[in-house]
């Protein structure tokens, strides 16, 4: 019995020597304040539970666990990398593997690729399709909400006819100061980011616990952006939007000066009529009274008297066209209606030596339009031209003047009722047609004659409105028509007048 005990004695002793003696060094290790290695572990791959296998963290193709040389809570660290496809390689295979204690994004050449949080779930993304020869830049933007923090990345690049590309988070890692810009992007680490540090090793202390499961990621190319989206076609719209800002100022100067000019004509303009109105004016009318007073101290039959009547009656002539010149030349008189008030005037007095009633049709709803002086002088000299036909040779009971608007013209007739002629063999015989149609022609509007024997004759002044450009300022109630001795009526205004003996 004493043997069979002491046998089995020995034997428990053995085992328990067999199961103690592994564990001392990592409890020495425990004792000197240094972390054990990883004991057990999953295999590499997706699992839903724990696994008491033992596993090898180079399986999982990543380097150890790097970040700022500072660690904080709630700190966001920006860490860069740049590597190198070869020139007129194709790439074959590639995968870029992150994992992060908190949370990270990360981007390739600034294309934002995914995010993740808890270093228990790593994240391979398939870039096989996105990776090309030539530089690129891996850019991730980590978080730490407390305590320990740290990030692990792992790159594997197939190429043809190359040595593989592998790339694991070191200290070749650099750390971005949140003060740069584009550094997503930048292809080349700047010489005053510090590197990163390694803060512990993949699969030790204090993330002993190996990932519990790997999420795969496929990155697609991205898509072709529309053309409007595209660099070219925005710097197009970019110059085109350039050239019309400058081609606008540009105008706008133009603009501004001929405005000024424009103004500076007018006051000249206004200051001429003015004198001629103050000066030749009043020297014309005193040159007729005193015609008219030594007249009257001569006897009729006398020789004298009729060379006085003749100078009157030419001083009076010439004070008329005096009064025409100076409305052409005031810039204050160049409205439609002031053109309209004008001509009505004009026949009134025109027809007062003859026989001939006047009548006026003048349309109410004429826009009120600034008449510029090439324009209402030839319209008005076409009219003058015509009321002179009429009063020579229509022999005609009344002569009518009608202005109206007929979109998008403005129409001014003479009308008459006399004998009517044959416009075909009139046009060939006088210069009277052929020129009131050149000065229509030279304000851009037409003159058309409607006439035949015995059918009296109607000469219709056709100008497009455009010619006319709008008041700047609204105008006087009624003040350029009552400067032609006749009241505003909002009605179509029709006056017949008497005839007058000659």
């Amino acid at each position: 019995m004493t043997s069979r005990s002491t046998i089995r004695r020995h034997i428990l002793v053995g085992i328990l020597t067999l199961g103690v003696l592994p564990l001392l060094p990592a409890m020495a290790d425990g004792a000197n304040g240094t972390s054990p290695p990883a004991i057990v572990s999953r295999p590499r791959g997706p699992r839903s539970s724990r696994s008491t296998e033992p596993w090898l963290p180079a399986e999982w193709g990543v380097g150890g666990y790097i970040w700022s040389s500072h660690t904080a809570d709630k700190q966001t660290v920006h860490l860069w990398r740049g590597f190198e496809v070869p020139p007129k390689s194709t790439v074959t295979k590639a995968s870029l593997r992150v994992l992060a204690d908190n949370g990270f994004v990360v981007m390739l050449d600034g294309r934002r690729l995914g995010m993740g949080s808890d270093y228990y779930y790593m994240t391979e993304y398939d870039i096989s399709e996105v990776l090309r020869p030539g530089r690129h830049t891996i850019a991730i933007d980590a978080f730490n909400e407390t305590h320990q923090a740290g990030v692990v990345v792992g790159l594997d690049v197939l190429v043809n006819d190359a040595p593989p590309i592998t790339l694991v988070s070191d200290t070749s890692w650099r750390v971005v100061p949140d003060s740069a810009s584009n550094w997503e992007r930048q292809l080349d680490p700047d010489p005053s980011w510090p590197h990163a540090v390694e803060v512990a090793a993949f699969g030790s202390l204090p993330w002993i616990d190996p990932p519990l499961r790997m999420n795969s990621v496929h990155v697609s190319p991205e898509e072709e952006p529309a053309f409007w989206r595209r660099g070219w076609f925005q710097a197009l719209v970019a110059a085109v939007g350039g050239t019309a800002a400058v081609a606008s100022l540009m105008l706008a100067t133009r603009l501004v000066a001929e405005s000024r000019a424009r103004e500076m004509l007018d006051r000249e303009r206004a200051r001429i009529a003015r004198d001629i109105h103050d000066e030749l004016g009043a020297g014309l009318t005193q040159l007729v009274l005193e015609g008219e007073v030594a007249r009257t101290e001569l006897p009729p039959a006398s020789e004298t008297h009729g060379r006085l009547e003749s100078i009157c009656s030419r001083a009076r002539a010439l004070a008329e066209a005096m009064d025409e010149l100076v409305w052409a030349v005031n810039s204050r008189r160049d409205t439609l209606r002031d053109f309209v008030a004008f001509a009505s005037k004009y026949v009134r007095r025109f027809l007062e030596p003859t026989t001939m009633r006047c009548r006026l049709d003048i349309a109410s709803d004429l826009p009120d339009v600034v008449c510029d002086l090439p324009v209402r002088r030839n319209l008005l000299l076409a009219v003058k031209e015509a009321v002179n036909n009429a009063v020579k040779y229509s022999a005609a009971s009344q002569i009518c003047l009608r202005v109206e608007r007929r979109q998008p013209m403005l129409v001014v007739a003479v009308e008459d009722d006399g004998r009517g002629f044959d416009l075909e063999a009139s046009q060939e015989a006088g210069n009277g047609l052929a020129n009131m149609n050149d000065r229509l022609r030279t304000i851009g509007g037409t003159c058309r004659i409607t006439t035949a024997p015995g059918a009296g004759c109607r000469v219709e002044f056709e100008v497009p409105l455009a010619r006319f450009a709008k008041r700047a300022e609204p105008p006087s109630a009624g003040a350029d028509l009552l400067a032609a001795g006749r009241r505003p009526t909002a009605a179509r205004h029709n006056t017949l007048s008497e005839p007058h003996p000659s």
